[in-house]
C-alpha cells in the first residue's frame, strides 16, 4: 500500500506543477492559482492517509516472493510509472483547457479544466489505490466515495456561491463542457490501468499458448 501511496502522490503532483508552468510558458492565461492548489491538496492528503491505509492486500499476496533486500521501496519502474500516469493527466487537462479557450471566456475555461484536473485526480487515486480485488463498490472503499463526494460537492459550492466562483476565478461551465471534462478525467486518469489489463491478458494468453503447444509434439513421438 505504502509503494502505491507513493506512486499515486508522485504522479498527481506532475500535472499540478505542469499546469502551473504551461500556460505561462505558452502565453495562456494562468490555470492554477494557490486557491487551486489547497483545494486540490484537501483531498490529496486525506486519500494518501485514509483511502490506501484502507485498501486490502491481493489475495495473492502471500504467495509472492518477498522483495529483495538491495530493491527500494520507491524504485525506478515505480517512478517511471508514476511519471507516465501524471504525464498523461497533464496532457488531457491541458489540450482541454487550450481547446476550450477557443471559444469560452477564460473563466470557463479555467472551470472545465479544474474539474478535470479534480476528476481525473479521483480517478488516478483508485486507479493506485486499487489491489485488483472486489468490486469498486466494496465496503472498504467507502472512505474514498466519502471524500470523492465531498470533493464534488465542494466544487458545487465553489460553482454556484458567486463569492467563491470570484475568488477561484472560475465560471460555472455548461453541461456539454462539464461532460467533456468528465470524459476527459476518466481517460487520463485510467488509462495507464485498462493499458496494464490489456498487457497482462496478453501476457497470459501467450502463456497459455505457449503451455499448449508442446502436447502435439509429444503425441507425435
Amino acid at each position: 500500500n505504502l509503494r502505491r501511496a507513493l506512486t499515486y502522490i508522485t504522479a498527481i503532483h506532475v500535472p499540478i506543477a505542469g499546469l502551473a508552468l504551461f500556460p505561462i510558458l505558452f502565453g495562456m492565461p494562468p490555470l492554477l492559482y494557490p486557491m487551486h492548489v489547497v483545494l486540490l491538496e484537501l483531498a490529496i492528503d486525506p486519500i494518501c492517509a485514509l483511502v490506501f491505509e484502507s485498501e486490502r492486500s491481493e489475495r495473492t499476496a502471500m504467495r509472492k516472493p518477498p522483495r529483495p533486500r538491495s530493491e527500494p521501496l520507491f524504485g525506478r519502474h515505480d517512478l517511471v510509472k508514476a511519471l507516465v500516469q501524471g504525464a498523461g493527466v497533464l496532457a488531457g487537462v491541458f489540450g482541454l483547457y487550450a481547446f476550450l479557450l477557443q471559444d469560452n471566456s477564460e473563466t470557463i475555461a479555467r472551470g472545465g479544466a479544474f474539474i478535470a484536473l479534480v476528476l481525473a485526480n479521483l480517478v488516478l487515486a483508485l486507479v493506485d489505490a486499487m489491489s485488483g480485488d472486489g468490486s469498486l463498490l466494496a465496503p472498504h472503499r467507502r472512505l474514498f466515495w466519502s471524500i470523492a463526494a465531498a470533493l464534488v460537492l465542494l466544487l458545487a459550492v465553489v460553482f454556484s456561491v458567486p463569492e467563491f466562483a470570484a475568488i477561484f476565478r472560475m465560471q460555472a461551465p455548461s453541461p456539454a463542457i462539464i461532460a467533456l471534462s468528465v470524459a476527459v478525467a476518466a481517460i487520463s486518469g485510467a488509462w495507464s490501468r485498462v493499458a496494464d489489463s490489456a498487457r497482462t491478458a496478453i501476457q497470459r494468453k501467450g502463456i497459455s499458448r505457449s503451455g499448449a503447444a508442446p502436447a502435439p509434439h509429444q503425441s507425435s513421438t
